[in-house]
């Protein structure tokens, strides 16, 4: 499977202010360890969101994929192409993991055009647009997308869910870190699920 981590570098309702979000990416990783995708916010003005210092200090973390999260944590449709080609050029990646997984069809042209070959989708992007097309892009959608407390069944280490290979998982940095700051759960998922996780590589050589 697939991990996507969204929401760097928040870590709870007010932004940096009570946890730090590199020692709760470091307890992420720590506990996971495994590779996954990081939906990097780039800050817009706002200290709550990524400077270039901290995309750089990101580049040297082994083990993560980068992935543009918007600027400042807006939806995409709310970026003009100068935005978008920014956070092109920002993340070789080309991965683009809309801010609330909110799309349209305009923008998805705007992203394939500013260069992103993989855009990741959750539950709100094809019920806020049904009929959305990925032609030049490779969708990834949200195999699993939400709180892992809420989630008993893929916890379930007698019946583990039959993720495929290429299957997105998608988590939260600050979702978990709210509602166990101990992570417990994410460490059951881990202990559950580690040796099927793969490295975002396999997705981008196979879609170059």
């Amino acid at each position: 499977m697939l991990i996507r981590v969204d929401e760097f570098p928040r870590c709870d309702p007010q932004g940096r202010r009570f946890f730090d979000p590199w020692a709760v990416l470091d307890g992420f990783m720590g506990i996971l360890r495994a590779p996954f995708c990081l939906a990097v916010v780039v800050g817009d003005g706002c200290d709550e969101w990524a400077t270039m210092n901290d995309i750089e200090r990101l580049r040297g973390l082994a083990g993560l994929t980068l992935a543009a999260h918007g600027m400042g944590h807006r939806p995409f449709p709310n970026h003009d192409q100068a935005a978008i080609a920014a956070l092109a050029r920002l993340f070789p990646s080309r991965i683009a993991i809309p801010p609330f997984n909110r799309l349209n069809q305009p923008t998805v042209g705007k992203l394939i055009a500013a260069g992103f070959r993989h855009i990741c989708t959750g539950p709100e992007t094809r019920r806020d647009c049904p009929a959305i097309r990925f032609d030049g892009a490779t969708e990834v959608p949200s195999a699993y997308y939400g709180y892992l407390c809420d989630s008993p069944a893929l916890l379930d280490a007698a019946h583990p869910v039959p993720f495929g290979m290429l299957d997105c998982v998608t988590l939260h940095t600050c979702w978990e870190s709210w509602a166990t700051p101990r992570n417990e759960y994410l460490r059951r998922f881990a202990d559950i699920y580690r040796g099927e996780i793969v490295s975002w590589d396999v997705l981008l050589k196979g879609t170059a």
